[in-house]
């Protein structure tokens, strides 16, 4: 049972424009090495320093795309939103704006833009969006994730 400091929204509690705001996290090389590994990630870009600063475009350490992905999930849990509530996710799009750089602090705006009632009563759909942030205010991932959320029992 989630830490009830924390309100457990169902289905019927989410409305299409609600928004929240995460707390922050801040990015280290190490986190990015770590990841790397944990995939098996071997790219020259994103493992071999020389080949960052001389053979990308970016001249310096970044994170792979993907790895923005689980970051703006843990961040997004970390509101505990659905903690007693979530019972499948479905599905996500993503759309990479911008390089995570070693060093970046992110934050994630998101937001309910989309749900759906089932031909269940006990659940619906929930579509939220993700707009991760880095400390400049700059978009670095756009993330629609569609998500099964339990109802109301009471309200069924």
């Amino acid at each position: 049972m989630a830490d009830k400091f924390f309100k457990t929204r169902y289905y019927d509690d989410l409305n299409v424009g609600d928004t929240w705001r995460t707390n922050t996290k801040t990015i280290t090389a190490t986190d990015m090495v770590l990841f790397n590994s944990m995939l098996g990630i071997a790219l020259p870009a994103f493992v071999d320093e020389e080949y960052m600063k001389e053979g990308t475009i970016f001249g310096r350490r970044f994170a792979t795309g993907v790895m923005t992905i689980p970051l703006a999930a843990g961040l997004f849990t970390q509101l505990h939103l659905l903690d007693d509530s979530l019972m499948a996710m479905l599905g996500m799009d993503c759309k990479m704006k911008k390089p995570l750089f070693a060093g970046d602090t992110i934050y994630v705006d998101v937001e309910v833009v989309d749900k759906k009632e089932t031909s269940k009563l006990d659940r619906g759909v929930v579509h939220f969006r993700y707009l991760t942030k880095n400390q400049r205010e700059e978009i670095l991932a756009e993330i629609t994730e569609i998500i099964m959320v339990k109802r109301i029992q009471e309200q069924l």
